[in-house]
């Protein structure tokens, strides 16, 4: 699913283990903070969107060869927030994405703790970035790199004179992130009916484990990635225990393995993009978790005119390889992005804009936002999102409610 380009907080990079950094020279830096206010309106009217954050972000060396990372999350949710359950006067949510120790050398960098790994080169459509789960709780206004969420990994890094390899463990994966009830909500709408009976069989810690081998390699203006991986499905499937008298279903979160391949170059003021990932294993919900192969490419390219104006176009194709004498009416998933972006008045206003289709028929997405610098601290956006919904799909009860206007106040020290 695409989500909307626009940030709740100020962006703060990650430490990544797969850059090699000289610790000595690394200057530890002070406490940064974002506190935000929210309040938006949907399309039908009334009140979606009523939210209070604090960020707290943090990373310098605790010792001679010891750094330390740490980005957290915490929101208070108005009564009228769609995300605060009917009858409460206001709920909370509190996350963390990275808290972490790392020490290195000169050819290796040992990493523990949260993190969030971004696999591959697209920045819009999914290929290989598979690793980190979703939240699509707040699907309509949470950008890409703010809607990963963080796991508890050990991160080992070797660099070498071609390149670099990278080993990740993860011994419980994070699953996708939901609003209250929508699984149930989901498996209605493929249904058409909410007479079943719905079991969530979520697998234990070692069952949940994770292992990603990558390896880096750049050489003047290209830049490529190999990826080998055995994950957990975030997304689950749909196993039927019974039909009669009720339909018994059970949703479970498989084990696939991944193989993939990710390119970028850049030619004068274009960046120009290619992954390929072969997925063994997947088990799809919106096809009753079917079990199958699927080789997804993507293609992209990013136009910067001089720094004026700035052009990112993506697509995605699945070809999915099911199992014999199986019969599907469903083509393969596609999809296709753009976003433009422009500053203005010395790059104290920026305009965006966004646009998502994807097919078969679920989700149609735009969206426009006016963001304004009234100083290096303070921040105005104003952004509207319309996501259309065609037909029944996975994630339709997830998405009608999401269309809304939002504007945020961000303050930064």
């Amino acid at each position: 699913m695409l989500a909307v380009e626009a940030s709740d907080g100020f962006e703060m990079p990650d430490f990544d283990v797969t850059t090699a950094t000289d610790m000595e020279s690394y200057q530890p830096s002070a406490w940064r903070h974002t506190l935000s206010y929210e309040h938006g309106w949907a399309e039908e009217g009334g009140s979606v969107v009523q939210r209070l954050g604090w960020r707290p972000q943090w990373d310098g060396l605790l010792g001679e060869n010891v750094f330390f990372a740490l980005d957290a999350k915490l929101r208070v949710y108005g009564a009228k927030d769609r995300l605060t359950p009917s009858g409460e006067d206001y709920t909370t949510d509190s996350r963390i994405r990275s808290l972490y120790l790392q020490t290195s050398g000169e050819q290796w960098a040992v990493l523990g703790g949260y993190q969030v790994v971004n696999l591959g080169h697209m920045d819009i459509v999914t290929i290989s970035d598979v690793f980190a789960p979703w939240d699509y709780s707040e699907p309509a206004w949470t950008a890409p790199e703010d809607a990963r969420l963080g796991q508890a990994m050990l991160a080992v890094s070797r660099f070498l004179p071609s390149g670099s390899l990278h080993a990740y463990v993860n011994l419980r994966a994070e699953l996708t992130r939901y609003p209250v009830d929508n699984l149930n909500e989901q498996v209605t709408a493929l249904l058409g009916t909410p007479a079943f009976q719905l079991e969530d069989d979520r697998p234990d810690y070692f069952q949940r484990s994770e292992v990603v081998l990558r390896y880096q390699h750049s050489a003047g203006n290209t830049e490529q990635e190999v990826i080998l991986a055995s994950v957990i499905q975030n997304d689950p499937a749909l196993e039927i225990l019974a039909l009669l008298p009720v339909p018994r279903l059970r949703t479970v979160y498989p084990r696939y393995t991944l193989a993939a391949y990710a390119l970028s170059h850049v030619r004068d003021n274009v960046l120009w993009k290619l992954e390929l990932a072969w997925k063994d294993g997947i088990r799809p919900l919106e096809l009753n978790g079917l079990e199958m192969d699927s080789l997804d490419v993507g293609v992209g390219m990013e136009y910067n005119a001089a720094e004026d104006w700035h052009l990112t176009v993506e697509a995605s194709r699945y070809y999915r390889q099911y199992p014999a004498g199986t019969v599907i009416t469903r083509r393969d998933p596609w999809q296709v992005a753009l976003r433009w972006s422009r500053d203005y008045l010395n790059q104290t206003l920026t305009l965006v804009a966004f646009a998502a289709h994807a097919e078969p028929g679920p989700v149609n997405t735009t969206s426009l936002s006016l963001q304004y610098s009234l100083r290096d601290d303070l921040v105005l956006e104003l952004a509207s999102t319309h996501l259309g919904v065609r037909g029944t799909t996975t994630f339709a009860p997830l998405l009608e409610a999401a269309s809304a206007t939002v504007l945020r106040m961000r303050y930064h020290w």
